[in-house]
């Protein structure tokens, strides 16, 4: 017995298929070409770009933190267990203060106003980091290589995204399956 053939409605419009996807390879080659044609990084001319650089994130981030500079040189010496200031003249005091590190306020000010004379210790920028609590400072070293930074809530809120795209395919595809196998 030979099968019906099944009849094409003669009204009904034909599907785009073919143009969707030849627009969608376009937009793809777009996004390859811009990328492929990007500007080359920034990288710094010089070693006093370099330093002026640094410390200019660096007040940035004291700046957007509300602390003053004498207080985060406190802290750097809380940070890394050296002497605070207080300590440090008790210690000049008694002539033990030989063998001690310690970051005067002083010092740290000629980090930040003289940067090409005293280039600040890169030690140093892990504790600016974690007492502003902003990352200015790797932000400024990320954008000489092209590259960005993104703090943990912005992370975790890209991944939160990616795992609700990813549960939403599963379960289409789960819809997919019941309805073939009806």
């Amino acid at each position: 017995m030979a099968k019906k053939q099944k009849k094409i409605d003669a009204v009904q419009l034909p599907l785009p298929f073919k143009e969707r996807v030849e627009s969608s390879l376009k937009d793809v080659e777009k996004v390859f070409d811009e990328i492929g044609h990007q500007s080359p990084p920034k990288a710094m001319e010089n070693f006093p770009d370099a330093c002026m650089e640094t410390a200019s994130a660096i007040k940035k981030s004291i700046k957007a933190s509300g602390l003053s500079r004498n207080d985060v040189a406190d802290r750097i010496n809380k940070y890394f267990s050296w002497p605070s200031s207080a300590e440090m003249e008790s210690l000049k005091k008694s002539g033990d203060d030989k063998g001690h590190k310690h970051l005067s306020s002083h010092m740290f000010n000629h980090y930040l106003s003289k940067p090409v004379e005293y280039p600040i210790p890169a030690g140093f920028l892990y504790a600016i980091q974690d007492i502003t609590g902003s990352l200015a400072v790797c932000m400024s070293l990320a954008e000489a290589e092209d590259a960005e930074v993104i703090s943990r809530h912005e992370k975790d809120t890209l991944m939160v995204g990616r795992m609700y795209d990813a549960k939403l395919g599963i379960s289409r595809l789960m819809n997919e399956f019941k309805k073939k196998r009806r």
